[in-house]
Parts: C-alpha cells; sequence; structure tokens
C-alpha cells in the first residue's frame, strides 16, 4: 500500500511540476509586468532573428484590437508615425502605406505593408511590400490574449541583415519598441 501511495505521490509531482513549466512562463511574466513596461528581447536564430517585446495593456483584448487595427489613425495611437493611409482592404487583407519619423541616425522611413487580420485569435500580422527600409525583413506581427481584464500583448519583428546595418537595426527597434507599448497603452485607456 506504501508503495502505492509513493508511486502516486512522484506522478503527481511530476504531473505538477511539468504543468509549472508549460505554464508558469506567461503567467509569471505577465504577474511581474505592470501596464506599460515591457520585456524585449532579441532572438537571434541562424535561420531568422527576431525581437519579441511582451508587456501588458491596461486595456480588454478587443479594444486593444481596435487600435492596432486602425490603420488610418496609427498617428494617434503610434508615437512615431506621421502619415497612415489604407491602400487596399479586401476581407482580412490590407495594404497600408506608413511613414514614420525616427531620431537620427534613422530619420523618415517609409512603408507599404500588407496587413493579415486573423480577428478570431486577436493576432496580426504585415510583410513589407515596398519600403526605404534597408536590411530589414519588413515582416512582423502582434498577438493579444486576455489576461485579468487586461492584455497580454506580444510583438515580433522579424529583422535581417548583418554587419553595423543589422546592429543599428536592431538597437533602433531595442530602443523604440517599449515607447510603442507605452504610448499604445496610454492613448487606449
Amino acid at each position: 500500500m506504501k508503495s502505492h501511495q509513493t508511486i502516486l505521490s512522484k506522478r503527481m509531482a511530476a504531473l505538477l511540476m511539468l504543468t509549472a513549466i508549460f505554464t508558469a512562463p506567461t503567467s509569471a511574466l505577465a504577474q511581474n509586468l505592470k501596464p506599460g513596461q515591457v520585456d524585449v528581447k532579441v532572438i537571434d536564430k541562424a535561420a531568422q532573428p527576431y525581437i519579441e517585446a511582451k508587456g501588458v495593456f491596461d486595456a480588454p483584448p478587443d479594444k486593444v484590437w481596435r487600435a492596432l487595427t486602425d490603420f488610418p489613425n496609427y498617428t494617434r495611437y503610434y508615437e512615431s508615425v506621421v502619415q497612415s493611409e489604407v491602400r487596399a482592404r479586401q476581407g482580412n487583407q490590407a495594404k497600408v502605406y506608413v511613414k514614420f519619423d525616427f531620431p537620427f541616425p534613422v530619420n523618415t522611413v517609409w512603408v507599404l505593408n500588407q496587413y493579415t487580420l486573423d480577428n478570431a485569435n486577436k493576432r496580426l500580422s504585415w510583410k513589407m511590400l515596398d519600403g526605404n527600409l534597408k536590411d530589414s525583413a519588413g515582416d512582423g506581427s502582434w498577438s493579444l490574449k486576455p489576461y485579468q481584464g487586461k492584455t497580454l500583448g506580444t510583438y515580433r519583428l522579424n529583422l535581417k541583415g548583418s554587419g553595423a546595418g543589422g546592429w543599428l537595426q536592431k538597437q533602433a527597434v531595442l530602443n523604440t519598441t517599449p515607447a510603442v507599448f507605452k504610448h499604445l497603452n496610454q492613448q487606449i485607456r
């Protein structure tokens, strides 16, 4: 009888440990981040390096989603955007021209992006069709998940390039991403 209880206890402990391993990162991250705080990291994978940022928005996912997909009003939600216009829209696809004004050494950047909206899963992805970004993959995504009446947002931007151009791009994105979360969070409250 005692050995049967010991086996069950060990199995239960293993199950609890596996549950903690597979559920803790998002929960722990969300619990440690306050609205406006952002965890930004560079993931240098050989096939596709990217920047990933996670932050908590002080609003429900539907409200954050409306802001992320309000393309004509990006100047309201994104501090560095000076112009935004929808060039074409059909179903869950949108072609959007966006012009940014960044500080030196980047300055003015423009892109024509193809956006794909996944309303059910609150996922917005894009691919750059044209633009003056050099050494950039030009694609990325936003994913939103509900968290205690708020929203856990994950922003991913794929990177391309190496050397000084790649390093400069990484630094620019690392330095500006927290401000994107902060400004969005202020505007959607």
